[in-house]
């Protein structure tokens, strides 16, 4: 397989996993403004793992069958974090998110796509990097 399809199906599960993660965490703020942000990046997250789906078909391709178990662990990730506390679970939430920006960038830095791919990529990036932003601010507002 080649390496543009065989990145494109890891970063796919990926975003299977964020998508489950945040799933799990809406009801931890429960009529908080952050219960709306949550549900938004979850929302993103599955916009993102349904658009890469469509462009791995594209490459007459499909997604791999391990999504499943990366959807899984998501869900499972999402609902052990919250036994940490509202903070920590933003905290890893932060971490997840740069390691999607740090992953993202490497693919894009490494592998020659083509312009409508290289674009998807750069926005999921932007995306990622204003979830990190969002957590940021709602651990601020957390503490005040």
């Amino acid at each position: 397989m080649d390496e543009k399809r065989k990145s494109l199906k890891v970063m796919q599960r990926m975003e299977r996993l964020a998508t489950n993660v945040y799933k799990q965490q809406v009801c931890a703020f429960k009529g908080n403004e952050i219960s709306d942000k949550l549900q938004k990046a979850y929302e993103n997250e599955k916009e993102h793992a349904e658009t890469l789906k469509e462009i791995i078909f594209r490459q007459n391709s499909a997604p791999s069958l391990l999504g499943i178990f990366f959807g899984f662990a998501g869900a499972v990730a999402g609902i052990i974090t919250l036994c940490l506390g509202k903070i920590l679970l933003l905290k890893i939430d932060i971490f997840i998110e740069c390691k999607a920006v740090e992953d993202y960038t490497k693919f894009i830095s490494q592998i020659d796509y083509d312009a409508e791919t290289l674009s998807l990529l750069n926005r999921i990036i932007d995306d990622e990097k204003r979830h990190v932003s969002t957590w940021n601010a709602s651990i601020k507002a957390l503490k005040k």
